[in-house]
């Protein structure tokens, strides 16, 4: 059943056995799933300085924006705090709300949780949570998309490293991110690296075969 933005898993109201639906449970103390890595621009487009509009991304197919996010524990990286009264466990619910953005002109909402996380991050921060929404049906169902933290990290910086082996690596928290190579920093022609970048310990790693005895690399930032 949907309402309200949210696909509701229930009898319907029906009592008839093919209505009926179980839960099983498949193994005990699994944990919590790896969140999804996404970036404001996932959410949000640029505000338009018109309060009276909504900058969430709805799409109608449910293949991308908030309804495809929605209900998924995702990470947002690259975010820093505008406002901060809600930052407060204590607080009711409805008061529990912060303004994050991406210096780029996006903003978001966040709800920190009933357990602390400890002081108001100053810095640019990462955030593991619950992507929600928190709207009526009908038009506002297409907003009111939030973040319910479940835990804020410092942002990892893009940096890369390149070792003696041609092996570039870099956080696989980035994993929204892509390697381009030149062979010129200065270059107009920086193109994808087409090796598949291999998960080791903490970091994405990535085997290159250099042709030229001088080759540039930088990410780049792909959702």
């Amino acid at each position: 059943m949907f309402y309200g933005g949210k696909r509701n898993v229930n009898e319907a109201h029906r009592k008839e056995p093919e209505y009926d639906f179980y839960i099983v449970l498949l193994a005990p103390n699994y944990g919590l799933p790896e969140p999804e890595v996404i970036t404001l621009a996932s959410l949000v487009r640029p505000d338009d300085g018109n309060p009276s509009t909504s900058e969430d991304i709805f799409d109608p197919t449910r293949m991308s924006g908030g309804e495809y996010w929605q209900g998924m524990r995702v990470r947002i990286n690259g975010l820093k705090l505008v406002t901060t009264n809600g930052w407060n466990p204590t607080l009711p619910w409805s008061q529990r709300i912060c303004i994050v953005t991406d210096g780029e002109n996006r903003f978001f909402k966040v709800r920190p949780p009933r357990y602390s996380l400890g002081p108001a991050p100053t810095n640019w921060f990462d955030a593991i949570g619950i992507l929600n929404q928190e709207s009526e049906s009908g038009v506002q169902g297409t907003n009111g998309y939030e973040l319910f933290i479940q835990e804020v990290l410092p942002a990892e910086e893009p940096r890369l490293k390149v070792e003696q082996a041609v092996v570039v690596s870099w956080p696989s928290s980035l994993s929204n991110y892509r390697l381009l190579s030149a062979e010129s920093p200065v270059s107009t022609n920086w193109v994808p690296v087409t090796n598949k970048p291999v998960l080791i310990g903490d970091t994405l790693n990535v085997l290159c075969t250099l042709t030229n005895t001088q080759r540039f690399f930088r990410l780049e930032r792909i959702r």
